[in-house]
């Protein structure tokens, strides 16, 4: 989850300008995706073993 948090971090933070800026916005909201759909399986799986 920390890898998750820092990429989607160093996303907002660094912008590429070789990157056309659609393009940047599509690959942050792909990961932030990624990372909240983790997280629901974390917090799903943690109520089941918990």
């Amino acid at each position: 989850m920390r890898k998750f948090e820092g990429a989607l971090v160093e996303l907002a933070q660094n912008k590429d300008k070789n990157i056309h800026p659609l393009l940047q916005n599509a690959h942050q909201d792909a990961l932030r995706s990624q990372y909240e759909e983790l997280r629901m399986q974390l917090e799903e799986y943690d109520a089941l073993v918990g």
